[in-house]
């Protein structure tokens, strides 16, 4: 196993929007493993049972996996992105074990970000499920996975405005997955 201080820096940006633009944005030209394993894992901070209350624990990696519009996850010439409501468990997995594979993290830190994964993909599919989640984990409740109806129905409400709009003249302008 490679020591951290031998592991490599790489560049990295990561971003999806969520909300009006609260997602707390990484980019750096020389990350370390360590730096983007923190970032990934540390509290978003936008899961409230109401407008005071703050629910802590919503990762930041999970509304990579579940948000309902755009972003990317790039490192070193690799790039991931996705278009309105692609977002997908299955493309933070793949850049996670690419960061493995490129040996920027480690094996204890590439095990830290899976679990985390598998605790957000057993549990919700879309970010609006996250509070709902929390709020149940922290007292003690039962959960119960909610399935895809919330992401489907973003979706069906995104094409219903897309084609409105385009009815109207305009062109939508998508990223192209990679």
């Amino acid at each position: 196993m490679l020591n951290e201080k031998r592991m490599k820096t790489c560049y990295v940006d990561i971003y999806c929007k969520i909300y009006a633009e609260g997602f707390p944005t990484f980019y750096r030209e020389n990350a370390t493993g360590e730096d983007i394993t923190n970032f990934l894992l540390s509290d978003c901070r936008h899961s409230f049972e109401d407008e005071d209350v703050l629910v802590p624990g919503d990762l930041i990696i999970w509304y990579l996996a579940t948000n309902e519009k755009v972003g990317h996850m790039i490192v070193d010439g690799m790039s991931i992105e996705w278009g309105w409501g692609e977002s997908s468990w299955d493309k933070v997995k793949r850049f996670v074990n690419h960061l493995r594979d490129c040996e920027i993290i480690n094996h204890n830190q590439q095990s830290r970000l899976i679990n985390a994964i598998c605790e957000g993909e057993s549990n919700f599919s879309f970010m609006y499920d996250i509070t709902p989640y929390l709020v149940s984990k922290r007292d003690g409740k039962d959960w119960k996975h909610p399935g895809n109806e919330g992401r489907e129905h973003s979706k069906e409400f995104f094409s219903h405005v897309k084609k409105s709009f385009e009815g109207e003249g305009f062109t939508f302008h998508e990223p192209d997955e990679y």
